[in-house]
């Protein structure tokens, strides 16, 4: 595999930030649960399926959350959303089914990060209870079931779409989490081979569809790039996107990554 053409350099973690790790951990015991039980990833973090006009295959896009179907059945609850860890406060918002549709911001003030999950209809996926709770901007704690996967918005059948938002820069604790799983490739972003091998592959899957099947490596870098600029994004791989909002640098991490044991 070549050199990434960014190795993204971040500080070593520092006795603080492990003393703050093993507090969450204390705190948010792994459970007998999972945030989406049973629920099947249908778009992964990173580098994805898009789609063109019309819903057009074999296009390549951006993706910055986690996409699950379906999932299982808990106290009644289908598809069921579970909270995965203890959170502060929280908070609704409504995109009036456009986009996102609506999110659902589960925040995290001490450990410094917000989980954001989006397509949930306030008047049929969302229990009442924890609805009022969330317009209220409530704490939530771990294990509450807050709905279930929903359709709202910019969607082809219920799913949750979710992403895990640092409030800084970075959040230390997942930055150290990943790093204790994965090891420093979590440092690394996708090489320009990566990159081109996906677009290929997405031209030999939908020869008809796809844009890609006359482009050549630089046009594929290209738009590859024009892709990152638009969503003002300046390091990405399978683990984490680090991005510019309103002058201000943030990370969103894969839910997949960090959620996996909870």
């Amino acid at each position: 595999m070549p050199k990434s053409h960014h190795d993204f350099i971040t500080p070593l973690p520092t006795k603080g930030d492990e003393i703050l790790l093993q507090r969450f951990l204390n705190e948010n015991k792994i459970p007998d649960f999972s945030y989406r039980c049973g629920g099947v990833f249908t778009a992964q973090f990173g580098i994805e399926e898009g789609w063109g006009p019309n819903w057009a295959e074999g296009y390549v896009r951006i993706h910055t959350g986690v996409d699950r179907a379906r999932g299982g059945t808990l106290r009644s609850v289908k598809d069921v959303v579970v909270s995965p860890f203890n959170f502060d406060s929280s908070e609704y918002i409504d995109y009036n089914g456009s986009g996102y549709g609506s999110l659902v911001v589960l925040k995290s003030k001490t450990f410094q990060f917000e989980l954001k999950i989006a397509h949930m209809n306030p008047k049929t996926d969302i229990i009442p209870w924890a609805l009022k709770q969330i317009l209220e901007k409530k704490p939530i704690q771990q294990g509450w079931i807050i709905g279930s996967a929903g359709t709202y918005g910019y969607s082809t059948g219920a799913h949750t779409h979710s992403e895990l938002v640092s409030t800084d820069e970075s959040c230390e604790i997942f930055e150290l989490l990943l790093l204790q799983k994965f090891g420093t490739k979590v440092f690394r972003e996708y090489t320009d081979e990566e990159i081109i091998n996906y677009y290929r592959n997405q031209s030999k899957r939908y020869p008809k569809t796809s844009p890609y099947t006359q482009w050549d490596d630089g046009k594929i870098l290209a738009d590859w790039l024009n892709q990152k600029r638009k969503k003002q994004i300046f390091f990405i791989n399978p683990y984490k996107i680090c991005f510019f909002q309103n002058g201000k640098s943030y990370t969103r991490y894969a839910t997949n990554k960090v959620l996996e044991d909870f």
